[in-house]
């Protein structure tokens, strides 16, 4: 886990490099919990959103044409201007395609997070094999893991 702070005049950025092969996570390889980040101070409401997200592991050619879902957790978002409509009261932060070839972002999702100290997050990602709707599993298929690596911004809000 990387974070850099970056100042433009008016804005302050951070970001966060997570890769799941750092996290604790559990047998289905669906939820991953990041503990003992590095302090992460949010002291203004701001936006987090990804940047970049990359497949690797031994397992990333199994699931080629999957749809993946990837939701935060532990951090105070604004309910006020997030809306879910999968029923699920974690926020998703990215969906998107992933075939061999490349990886399409379906979406540019933002969350507005409130002021808060974070030095855990915990993400939920899930895969949908058959465009279904219904995840299928976590990051393992054919008892092959897979590996995420994402790459998330926090840019704090103007008022």
């Amino acid at each position: 886990m990387e974070i850099n702070n970056n100042k433009v005049p008016s804005k302050v950025y951070k970001t966060i490099h997570l890769r799941t092969l750092d996290a604790t996570a559990d047998t289905g390889r669906i939820n991953f919990k990041f503990d003992g980040l590095q302090l992460i101070q949010i002291k203004k409401p701001s936006i987090l959103k990804v940047n970049s997200v990359s497949i690797g592991g031994e397992g990333h050619t199994d699931i080629a044409d999957t749809n993946i879902t990837v939701k935060i957790d532990n951090i105070k978002y604004n309910r006020l201007h997030y809306f879910n409509s999968d029923n699920d009261s974690i926020p998703t932060i990215a969906n998107f395609d992933y075939s061999t070839k490349n990886t399409i972002q379906n979406d540019n999702p933002m969350l507005v997070i409130e002021p808060q100290d974070i030095n855990t997050i915990s993400l939920k990602i899930f895969t949908d094999d058959k465009g279904t709707g219904n995840p299928s599993h976590g990051l393992i298929k054919n008892s092959k893991t897979i590996q995420l690596f994402l790459c998330l911004s926090i840019e704090e809000i103007d008022e």
